[in-house]
């Protein structure tokens, strides 16, 4: 099973797998090219194709509750409404050298210099405390250990967050 997350740069490879999860028409489209012109393979001629979407591209605010104010957002991280929101995304942490730590640290500090509110939102796996190697001493987020004065969005608020972010940055 492979669910094609439209953000990766992962190759499709040559053969379908069993089930393949993919996130639009469009795709699916693009897929049946690639099967007509035999760049991509049935291995049984049992395989399935799903639309299953992709949080990416769903049109979130038009299946959510209205949005947030700013100033209620602002009040539910404690930020201050008067100054511009900036987002962090950070990678994950099983990707967190030395210096990636050091440069995570910086950029926090260099955004809040700034006279933004910042506000962390951390990578799936931080949230959900998979690969964190190098913080499982203390059963900590990333952001907890390295940004302990920071704030960090709730998973569910991300489309808010960004929603009202003026700026956001990533590693990436």
């Amino acid at each position: 099973i492979i669910h094609k997350n439209p953000l990766t740069i992962d190759p499709n490879g040559e053969f379908l797998p069993h089930l393949y999860c993919i996130q639009s028409e469009n795709y699916y489209s693009y897929l049946n090219y690639k099967l007509k012109a035999k760049i991509l393979n049935r291995i049984h001629g049992k395989e399935k194709i799903a639309i299953t979407g992709a949080i990416q591209y769903d049109k979130v605010y038009e299946i959510t509750n209205k949005k947030p104010s700013y100033l209620d957002f602002c009040n539910k991280y404690n930020l201050d409404p008067q100054k511009k929101l900036f987002l962090f995304l950070p990678t994950g942490p099983q990707h967190h050298t030395e210096t990636l730590k050091r440069d995570y640290v910086k950029i926090c500090e260099e955004i809040t210099k700034s006279g933004f509110n910042l506000l962390i939102k951390g990578h799936p796996s931080d949230y959900a405390k998979r690969k964190m190697s190098l913080y499982d001493v203390e059963k900590k987020s990333s952001w907890e250990i390295l940004t302990p004065w920071a704030k960090a969005c709730k998973p569910e608020d991300f489309y808010d967050a960004l929603y009202h972010s003026d700026g956001a940055i990533s590693f990436y």
